[in-house]
């Protein structure tokens, strides 16, 4: 009984032995745990922490990101009509009216207006030459001299007000509030005149007193530049 059961032990031992010299079991490679598309990194740097570059995200495309740009201001089209040049810079360049220009600068309201982007207004400049064409000066008026004199009409604090005022009118007659002025529509200037113009052969003539226009200098953020050959009556 001894002899089988040792026999059998015999037999199986030697059936366990051949088993396992047969079988050879799969080596995994680590090769088989990438991606196939995975590409290994040429440039990387032994000197820094290569697992965060390649944890970084990619730089953002700023060209990919839409741009919302909002529309100008009322403010800003205003400007930009006349490049940011108003009716006082174009009076203190235009240098056949600088008589009229260095007039306009003397009234502080007048000055301040001309100056101001929100406030319209068309320059009937005088030329030099309609200015000194006249028989007094813009700040003169002759009949102050028949009820003052001649010595006293001018003179002291209160000469210097009737001449101020005188001054102020002749300006503001010149002025019209608005930016812009049709053929033979009738408009007030700020001194209370009511003119109109009409154009002739090709040229512009304003009514009354039939003055020319020599030219319109330009059209800016504020109103107009009209260069006139003559003076609109004030007084």
């Amino acid at each position: 009984m001894k002899l089988v059961t040792l026999s059998t032990l015999l037999l199986l031992s030697s059936l366990f032995a051949v088993s396992c010299s047969h079988w050879n079991p799969p080596i995994l490679s680590r090769r088989r745990l990438l991606p196939r598309e995975y590409r290994s990194p040429k440039n990387l740097d032994k000197g820094q922490n290569n697992i965060d570059r390649l944890n970084r995200s990619p730089p953002i495309d700023s060209d990919a990101i839409p741009q919302y740009v909002l529309p100008p201001s009322k403010e800003t089209a205003r400007g930009d009509m006349g490049g940011g040049v108003r009716v006082s810079d174009i009076l203190g360049k235009t240098r056949e009216v600088n008589m009229f220009a260095s007039m306009t600068r003397g009234d502080e309201n007048i000055s301040m207006r001309l100056d101001n982007d929100s406030k319209d207004t068309i320059v009937l400049a005088p030329n030099n030459v309609a200015i000194q064409r006249l028989s007094h000066k813009p700040w003169e008026n002759p009949s102050e001299y028949t009820a003052f004199g001649t010595q006293e009409a001018y003179a002291g604090a209160a000469g210097q007000k009737r001449a101020s005022q005188n001054l102020e009118k002749f300006v503001a007659a010149h002025l019209i509030p608005q930016g812009s002025w049709n053929a033979g529509k009738e408009v007030e200037t700020l001194g209370g005149r009511k003119i109109f113009w009409e154009e002739k052969d090709g040229k512009k003539y304003i009514h009354p007193g039939n003055i020319e226009v020599e030219d319109i200098v330009s059209q800016v953020a504020n109103g107009e530049v009209w260069v006139i050959n003559g003076v609109i009556d004030y007084l």
